[in-house]
């Protein structure tokens, strides 16, 4: 029987493939990057005065430190498909001490004053940039700065003996090329996940300080994707776009439980085979959804609920199965390169290349890594329930 091979579709040399399309251009990788370091240095050079003028008497050493996190920290972060709607998004989360604590009092004073002293610091330079402010989110605040990217600003607290253990690596870091522009604003020690404390509190804006590190995740992607190759960042890259394509009734399948089942269906990666690794993925997600996802980084917290209380995890599993069964007809050659083309792009969108030459016809002894169909019982939809 003919079978076909698409990978040249997904993940090739040539700028048009999907994993292409869907990647953020320099100028606007640049562009998130420069509002990066602008809200950097602007923050930077007014919380401490900010802070002495809501009644903070010694702001000695209150030099924040930030830290890139979230998709843009594990390279998973997409083009959007449709904005404004859809925007590339950066986390930049933002460390301070608690060394003023005492004198407020309480620490959910403390947030509350940094949530307040952040926000009219971003509002100020948004202002001045002609960007949007969006408040909305009682996890940060966000700056708008075009139609179809922002910066997310969350707030973080460090133990001071952490902060001036950080200050104390100054010198052995000093040794490396930066700037005397650098070393004197301690900007060089952004970015720096081996600095930071093991645990960190977030600042909420209704709850006070929140256990919620952004650490773990950000270990964990890194030691997964060491594990099982790019290729795993491509395939939750590819499921995200996906998703991203879809109609959804209420809020759409988060970023993070996209990335915990693609890690849960990969075991291990397919060379050269991005479509195989996805009919793999596909193939074994609708188990997945049978009960809870958790990840290491996150333990007892199941990423799937959130499905339940928006109805979707039915949704999502039937609209995984249906891209299951229309990927293995591609590739089982049931249709023409031409038909092929079509029926991705209607999973996919049209940055999925509509190039028939691309879809190559498999030499006999290349299949022998043939996927079968994997037969799959409904997920039932019944609340919340935890695999055994």
């Amino acid at each position: 029987m003919r079978r076909y091979n698409l990978n040249n579709l997904f993940y090739s040399g040539s700028s048009d493939s999907y994993e292409k399309n869907i990647t953020l251009s320099a100028n606007d990788r640049d562009q998130l990057m420069e509002a990066r370091k602008a809200i950097r240095a602007h923050i930077r050079s007014q919380i401490a005065r900010r802070l002495r003028g809501a009644g903070v008497a010694d702001t000695t050493g209150i030099t924040p430190k930030f830290i890139t996190q979230g998709s843009f920290a594990y390279h998973t972060v997409n083009a959007p498909a449709y904005p404004p709607r859809q925007q590339a998004d950066l986390d930049d989360g933002v460390y301070v001490p608690l060394s003023f604590c005492e004198e407020t009092g309480s620490p959910d004073i403390v947030s509350d004053l940094l949530l307040d002293i952040v926000e009219a610091t971003l509002t100020d330079i948004a202002k001045r940039k002609n960007w949007g402010v969006d408040t909305s989110n009682p996890n940060c605040t966000r700056l708008i700065i075009a139609h179809d990217k922002h910066v997310d600003m969350p707030i973080y607290s460090i133990p001071d003996a952490e902060f001036r253990r950080i200050a104390e690596n100054r010198l052995s870091l000093a040794k490396t090329l930066v700037s005397f522009a650098e070393f004197c604003s301690g900007s060089y020690l952004d970015d720096r996940w081996e600095l930071m404390p093991d645990r960190v509190l977030m600042a909420h804006k209704t709850k006070g300080w929140i256990d919620s590190d952004p650490r773990p995740v950000n270990d964990w992607v890194d030691l997964q994707v060491e594990l099982k190759s790019e290729q795993l960042r491509r395939l939750i890259r590819y499921l995200k776009a996906w998703r991203d394509h879809q109609d959804w009734p209420k809020n759409d399948p988060k970023s993070i439980l996209i990335m915990a089942l693609v890690d849960k269906a990969l075991d291990r990666k397919i060379d050269y085979r991005d479509d195989l690794a996805l009919i793999k993925v596909c193939s074994r997600i609708p188990e997945v959804l049978l009960g809870s996802v958790e990840i290491p980084a996150l333990p007892g917290e199941d990423l799937a609920r959130r499905l339940d209380e928006d109805g979707l995890r039915s949704l999502l599993s039937d609209r995984i199965r249906g891209l299951h069964d229309e990927l293995l007809g591609c590739v089982n050659g049931k249709h023409s390169k031409e038909r092929v083309c079509l029926l991705l792009q209607k999973h996919f969108g049209s940055r999925l290349p509509n190039q028939p030459n691309r879809v190559r016809i498999e030499r006999p002894d290349s299949q022998k890594g043939d996927v079968k169909q994997r037969v799959i019982a409904p997920a039932p939809i019944i609340g919340r329930r935890r695999s055994g």
